[in-house]
C-alpha cells in the first residue's frame, strides 16, 4: 500500500498532536505519585491503608484522577500508530482500532471504580474495629464485599487484557512495516506481556516511546517507512534496504577466457587415438 503525499501530511499533523497527548499522559502518571497522601502511599498493608483513607480521601481522587487521565492519554499515540501501520499494509484490520482506544480507557476507568469501593468499604472497615481490631485479610473480605470493587476487578481485567492485547498487535506490525525498529517492536512486544505482571510501568516505557515516534521526535530520525508512506520491511541479516547500501551479494557471472592462466591444447579424438594405441602395445609386451 502506498500513501499519497496528503495522507503523509496528515497523519504527520495528527501524529504530532497523538504524541504531545502520550508525552503528557506519561507526566502526569509520573507527576500521581508526588499528588497523594503520604499516609496511604506509604502504608504497609490494607488494612493501615484504609484507615489511612478515611483522612486523605481528597488527596487519594486527585492521584487517581490524575493516572486516570494520564493512562486514558496513552490511547492517542496508541491509535496513532496503528493506525500508521494499517495504512500501510493490508495484513492490519481495520477493526481492531477500537482495542487501542478501549484498552486505555477501561484501565483509566478501573482507578476511579477503585476509590469508589475504598470510599464504600471505610464505614463498614471503621464499625468493625479499624486498624487495630483487624488484619488485612479482615480488610480485604471488606473491601470485595463491596459492589464498586466487582466493576474495578471487570475493569481492570478489561483494561490490561485489551493494552496487551493492541501493544503487541501494534508493534508487530509497527516493526513489519519498518514504522519500528526490530530492537523497540520486540521491546514493546515484550512489555505488552509483562504489563500482565508489572503493571503501569510496562505500559509507561511504551507509551513514551510511541509517543516520540508517532510525534516526529524520534532521537536521529524515524525510519523511513514514515516519510515513505509504504511498508518499508527491515532487511534480514545480510540485507540491506534498497537504495540504503550495505552488504548486498554480487550476481554470478559466468566465467570468461581472460580469467585463466596459462596455455591449454585442445583435445580431439584425432589425437587422443595414437595414445591410446600405445598404451595397448605396452601391455600386449
Amino acid at each position: 500500500m502506498k500513501m499519497t503525499s496528503e495522507q503523509i501530511d496528515r497523519e504527520r499533523r495528527t501524529g504530532r498532536v497523538a504524541g504531545i497527548l502520550g508525552l503528557i499522559g506519561v507526566a502526569l502518571f509520573i507527576l500521581s505519585g508526588f499528588v497523594g497522601g503520604s499516609d496511604y502511599t506509604g502504608a504497609d498493608g490494607l488494612a493501615e491503608q484504609m484507615d489511612a483513607f478515611a483522612d486523605e480521601k481528597g488527596a487519594v481522587l486527585a492521584q487517581l484522577l490524575v493516572q486516570a487521565i494520564g493512562l486514558a492519554l496513552f490511547a492517542a499515540p496508541l491509535m496513532a500508530l496503528f493506525g500508521a501501520a494499517r495504512d500501510r499494509s493490508d495484513a492490519v484490520r481495520p477493526g481492531l482500532i477500537g482495542v487501542t482506544i478501549a484498552g486505555p480507557l477501561f484501565f483509566a476507568g478501573s482507578l476511579i471504580a477503585l476509590y469508589l469501593a475504598l470510599d464504600a468499604a471505610i464505614d463498614p472497615f471503621q464499625s468493625a474495629g479499624g486498624l487495630g481490631q483487624l488484619s488485612d485479610d479482615d480488610a480485604r473480605d471488606i473491601l470485595h464485599d463491596q459492589s464498586a470493587f466487582s466493576v474495578y476487578g471487570g475493569l481492570d481485567f478489561a483494561g490490561r487484557l485489551g493494552l496487551i492485547f493492541a501493544m503487541i498487535y501494534t508493534s508487530m506490525h509497527a516493526m513489519r512495516t519498518g514504522l519500528m525498529s526490530r530492537f523497540w517492536g520486540t521491546l514493546g512486544m515484550a512489555l505488552g506481556a509483562a504489563l500482565l505482571f508489572i503493571g503501569p510501568s510496562a505500559l509507561l516505557v511504551f507509551a513514551f516511546a510511541a509517543s516520540l515516534l508517532v510525534a516526529n521526535l524520534w532521537p536521529g530520525g524515524r525510519p523511513p517507512a514514515w516519510g515513505e508512506g509504504k511498508a518499508m520491511p527491515w532487511p534480514k541479516p545480510g540485507e540491506a534496504l534498497a537504495g540504503k547500501g550495505g552488504p548486498v551479494a554480487d550476481p554470478e557471472e559466468p566465467a570468461r577466457p581472460e580469467d585463466f592462466e596459462g596455455s591449454a591444447t585442445e583435445v580431439t579424438p584425432e589425437t587422443a587415438e595414437p595414445s591410446e594405441t600405445r598404451q595397448k602395445r605396452k601391455k600386449r609386451r
